[in-house]
């Protein structure tokens, strides 16, 4: 297990007859131990440090697991005190009087770091340097050295890890600009002494999905709109922002659409993110320039939509940030052929004009399909909600929820109750899939019944850690879930974050899929499935967790109110200045009648 640690950089050693350990001073700085081993501060390694003086051994001090940084994640509590014994390489330049096995020591630490990367070194485990130093000479050496503290990471002989790649910068490809391609640039964009971002996009600017227009069909450069005409969002909008910065406050909890894209082009243009993004570009291949090597660079082909020029270029790393609602889902019913009314997918329909005086049917009774039944009714005759869990809500009066089809006629369609219903257009609002058709085989990620395999906690390419998925789970707070992804991957190839041994994250990926019931999708989350997945990534990465407020919010939501209260768009949340509290306004209750929401929390409203 690699991790990131103290080095000694320059140690010098003397033999001495000195045989009594120093005693050290009342709190040890590099430690943070004082001299009971309380801890007084962040402790850095397995041995009390003075500027100028002896090298005790770990076992002088009492060793707890509670007393280990949270950096060192992935690992049992004694996996962790074993990691921890192990924090300290050593550098030494042996005099001549040292015996022969000390000169051995010094020759074998001195190969490995020339074995090793250039921003890291390898190194045997600190017991094996104490009993190679007790059977030098019965005396003990007395040490001067300086201490140095670097970001990057040491490893054991024959790990790697991302940040090896690391002379300087990385150059790191970001395949989207939606909001996860947003949230990666930005991440990237804060360290330009370790990042150089580079974001290719299809599109003709940032939103992704959010970037609305008329067409029904796929376009020329093989994408289409997702949007309807008169989408709001299913969240309210203070949970849908990115962590640094937030939507105008006069705005309505439940936005339209065209908000949204708004909001994603301010936030490029505030941090600036437009410079790092190639737009009209399409990701034609992604492969690693050596699929043996687990910290392989990438090679990636691009097209330029505009010229249809394909241009090859190398990364260091790779950020795969292309959403997953591009590729529609249409099940598999027995008579979809011969039906001769009108058929169409969630992502192919705008307005409701087309179905007027008609009887439709929506299969699906998620997100989409609830609000475009709710669109339709307005116009339509009659509208059939067709899904497996009927909901408890509020409803138009023209609309009435039914089981799921198991066949269609020419112009009919048959439930699974064996109800036939008489219709004139089905609209399949049954989701999307996984589309990564540009990554090659070499990548090691597998997609299998819209399981991404080898990921390590839905982001980390296991194979090789180089590569990263951005925004790949479904059903969660997108821009924020993004945003944290992006701030872990950035930790991580830096090296001022670990990942466990391949071997436990395929371990891992393993245990979380016995653990993921029968009917939930492997990357679909919500409720308290998302926020145990968010209390999670902050244990293992010390990712600050959100504010209570955007927490009691969303709770709120997903549990109270979607699929149960039919008019909850009408509902308009308010933020504390801290964000640590919220209120709730009565619906159709006008913001302008409150200002920034701040004197809602002097008192009640």
């Amino acid at each position: 297990m690699w991790h990131g640690g103290l080095f000694a950089i320059r140690m010098i050693v003397a033999k001495s007859g000195l045989t009594d350990y120093r005693r050290p001073p009342e709190s040890d700085p590099i430690s943070g131990l004082s001299r009971e081993g309380k801890k007084t501060g962040k402790r850095r390694g397995g041995l009390v440090r003075e500027r100028e003086g002896v090298v005790r051994p770990k076992e002088e001090i009492p060793m707890t697991t509670e007393s280990l940084p949270d950096i060192y994640y992935g690992q049992r509590p004694a996996a962790r005190v074993n990691l921890y014994n192990q924090a300290i390489c050593i550098l030494p330049e042996i005099f001549s009087d040292v015996s022969a096995s000390g000169k051995k020591l010094a020759e074998s630490s001195q190969k490995q770091q020339r074995d090793a990367n250039p921003c890291a070194t390898v190194r045997a485990p600190w017991n094996q340097h104490r009993g190679n130093w007790a059977s030098a000479s019965p005396s003990s050496y007395i040490v001067r050295y300086t201490i140095m503290y670097f970001e990057y990471p040491t490893f054991q002989s024959g790990e790697r890890h991302p940040s090896a790649n690391m002379s300087k910068q990385m150059r790191v490809a970001v395949v989207g600009a939606g909001a996860s391609g947003l949230a990666a640039l930005r991440n990237l964009s804060q360290d330009p002494d370790s990042f150089i971002p580079v974001a290719f996009d299809k599109r003709d600017g940032v939103g992704g999905v959010w970037i609305y227009h008329e067409r029904t069909d796929l376009d020329d450069d093989g994408f289409c709109n997702t949007l309807y005409k008169n989408l709001r969002t299913n969240l309210p909008k203070e949970v849908m922002d990115f962590p640094d910065m937030s939507y105008p406050s006069n705005l309505p909890s439940f936005i339209h659409h065209t908000q949204v894209r708004q909001y994603c082009e301010n936030y490029a243009k505030k941090w600036n993110l437009l410079p790092y993004i190639k737009f009209r570009t399409r990701v034609v291949l992604v492969k690693p320039v050596d699929d043996t090597d687990a910290n392989t660079k990438w090679i990636i082909d691009t097209e330029d939509l505009d010229t249809g020029d394909v241009t090859s270029d190398q990364f260091d790393a790779v950020m795969i940030c292309n959403g997953h609602l591009s590729k529609p889902y249409i099940p598999d019913i027995p008579g979809f052929d011969i039906f001769q009314g009108y058929t169409v997918h969630s992502r192919q329909y705008r307005v409701p004009d087309t179905y007027r005086g008609q009887k439709v049917i929506c299969v699906g009774g998620s997100f989409s399909g609830i609000d475009i039944m709710g669109d339709v009714a307005a116009v339509a005759e009659k509208v059939y909600l067709s899904h497996d869990n009927t909901h408890p809500m509020e409803i138009p009066p023209n609309t009435e929820q039914v089981p799921r089809i198991s066949s269609i006629g020419d112009t009919y369609v048959i439930l699974t109750n064996g109800r036939q219903l008489d219709v004139d257009a089905i609209i399949f609002c049954t989701g999307y899939k996984y589309d990564f058709g540009f990554l090659a085989p070499e990548c090691g990620v597998l997609l299998e019944n819209e399981h991404i395999q080898h990921l390590y906690k839905h982001i980390f390419n296991i194979r090789h850690p180089t590569m990263s998925f951005i925004g790949i789970l479904k059903r969660v707070l997108l821009f924020r879930c993004s945003y944290m992804q992006a701030e872990i991957v950035c930790g991580v190839l830096k090296g001022r974050h670990v990942l466990p041994t391949e071997e436990s994250m395929l371990q891992d990926e393993e245990e979380q899929m016995r653990a993921i019931a029968a009917d939930i999708a492997p990357h679909e989350m919500f409720g308290r499935l998302e926020t145990a997945y968010y209390e999670e990534m902050r244990k293992l990465f010390g990712i600050e967790f959100w504010p209570e407020g955007v927490v009691g919010i969303y709770d709120r939501v997903a549990y109270d109110l979607i699929g149960i209260d039919g008019d909850f768009k009408d509902i308009n949340f308010v933020l504390s200045p801290d964000k640590k509290s919220y209120k709730e306004l009565p619906k159709h209750a006008s913001l302008d009648n409150y200002g920034d929401g701040g004197e809602l929390f002097n008192g009640d409203i």
